[in-house]
């Protein structure tokens, strides 16, 4: 079993730019803000089989020390829909 202290983000595709506003947050050495993303690791594209995406969230969830979620009504209505991978 690998060493758990990633940090998980999970968000809809429609707030990508808020997950890249944190990204920039940690490259600029003037703010104190660090996190070990897990999506760095075991990528999983837009092409993947539901089955394969489904099978990469989990590994990257096991790898995971913490969740932060991206909330917005965006994402609420997509983990509402129950057919999202962010349901």
């Amino acid at each position: 079993m690998s060493y758990r202290n990633k940090t998980y983000v999970a968000f809809a595709s429609e707030d990508i730019h808020n997950y890249r506003l944190m990204t920039a947050w940690r490259a600029n050495k003037n703010i104190e803000f660090d996190f070990t993303n897990a999506h760095d690791i075991y990528e999983a594209r837009d092409t993947s089989t539901p089955e394969t995406i489904k099978r990469r969230l989990r590994e990257r969830l096991n790898n995971t020390k913490q969740v932060v979620l991206l909330g917005s009504p965006a994402a609420r209505r997509k983990g509402g829909d129950g057919s999202s991978f962010l349901a």
